[in-house]
Parts: C-alpha cells; structure tokens; sequence
C-alpha cells in the first residue's frame, strides 16, 4: 500500500513538472509572438462574419503575415463586459498582424481599438448584397445547430448548443440582430448588418487606413489586394467557413443527459 502511494505521488510529480515546462513554454510562444509583431502594421478586418474574413485571412497568411489564434478572441469576447477583458483584448492584438472576426467582426468594438491603434488598416468586407450575407449567416447557424431543413425546436437547440460554454452562441445571434424569441429573423439581421457597416463607413470616414472589400467581386479583391500592396500573384482563396469551424474546433450539437 506505501509504495502504491509512493508511486502515485511520484507520478503527480512528474505530471507537476511536466505542466510547469507547457506553461513556460507556452509564455515563450506567446513572448516571441508579441516581440516579432511589435514593430509591424496591424490588419483588422472588421466586417460581419460571412464576408469572407476566413479567406481574406488566408490571403494574408499566404503572404507571410501571422494571423491571430481566432480561439483566442471567441474567449475574450464572450468577456468584453468585463472591464479587465479590454486590457486582454489589447494583449491579444499584440500576438499578431491580423485580425478576423469576433470580437473584431461585431459590434462596435472597433472605436476602442482605434483609439488604441490610430494608425493602422481597418478593412470592411462584405458580400454584394445584404441578401446574399443573410442566406450565408443563416445556413451558418443552422449548420451549427444540425439543422439544415427548418427552424423547427430551434431556440431548443441553441439553449442546448455547446462551444465555449451553454449559451455562447446567443451572444452571436443577438449581435445579428436576434433575440431569445425570435433568434433569426431576415429583417432583424439584415438591419443590423446595414446599420453596422453605415457606421463604420461614418467613424472611418476620410482615414487613409480604411479599405472597403467586396469578397464576391473579383475586382473588389484586385483592389484590395493593390491597396494592401500584396503579392499579385497569390490568387485570392476561397475557404468554406463552415468546414473549418468543424475541423478546428469539433463544435458540438450537445442533448441533456
């Protein structure tokens, strides 16, 4: 019995030291990170997921740019109503060159990161018609949710819906313009997306920083890709969002036990 006690307590020893030396080196990843970005230019795309922020990304990344850890920024912005959470809001954008979706991509958050940052790239994408974002944004939740046919117990399924924690996804359907009654509703969203980007063009009007991208049109992206001063010859990729959420984050459709 005194050695099976001995061992086990040699085992959380070794499992002690060995989670010592991750956390260290994870601060040393985090360091390094913040040290190689310190000096460049920050890209924020601030348009609505579902206007090819994933892709203009990649663009990015093809091009050498470090592109933010997304996870990251989902955790920190399901906390932005906490006062300490803009202070890690502000940490976090010293990790990388760019920046997607949330906390970028909602809201209003882009006035506190201007103050912070008054001097860099503010990219606003969008689709070509408000239309076409809504049909997107919607298949993306009902993706999400498992189900693809119908809207039927859907207020069910997000109470039931699990990423980060029950009820994270409210926040994003409340920042489409959705409420606890009525969670997707054309107008509602399509309102709420229009409003957004008339004041973004407002608050960045006339800054040399502020870019305007029409993903679905290839000379949008040309544009874009001439303002950014980017590689010519990397063509623009396409990602599917969807895809990848599944594949990097193993969203899960959970039921009550």
């Amino acid at each position: 019995m005194k050695n099976e006690i001995k061992n086990l307590i040699i085992k959380l020893l070794y499992l002690e030291y060995i989670l010592i030396i991750v956390i260290k080196l994870l601060k040393i990843t985090y360091n390094i990170r913040k040290f190689t970005t310190k000096n460049k230019k920050k890209y924020f795309l601030i348009g609505s997921n579902k206007t090819g922020t994933t892709s203009i990304a990649e663009l990015f990344r093809k091009n050498g740019f470090l592109v933010a850890n997304q996870k990251i920024g989902e955790i920190i912005y399901d906390k932005l109503g906490e006062n300490i959470c803009k202070k890690k809001l502000f940490e976090y954008i010293q990790t990388a060159d760019l920046f997607q979706d949330v906390p970028f991509s909602t809201s209003d958050y882009y006035k506190d990161i201007f103050k912070k940052y008054p001097n860099e790239y503010y990219i606003l994408s969008l689709k070509k018609s408000e239309d076409t974002w809504y049909k997107s944004q919607k298949n993306a939740f009902m993706t999400y949710l498992n189900f693809p046919n119908g809207n039927k117990n859907i207020i069910n399924a997000i109470n039931l819906f699990f990423y980060n924690r029950k009820g994270w996804l409210w926040n994003r359907i409340r920042d489409c313009g959705g409420t606890k009654k009525n969670p997707i509703i054309k107008k509602n969203f399509i309102k709420q997306y229009v409003d957004r980007n008339q004041s973004i063009r407002k608050f960045f009007n006339n800054y040399h920083g502020f870019f305007e991208v029409v993903i679905d049109d290839r000379h949008s992206q040309k544009k874009l890709i001439n303002f950014l001063k980017l590689n010519k010859s990397i063509s623009f990729p396409f990602e599917n969002k969807n895809n990848i959420i599944f594949k990097k984050h193993n969203y899960a459709h959970k039921k009550n036990s």
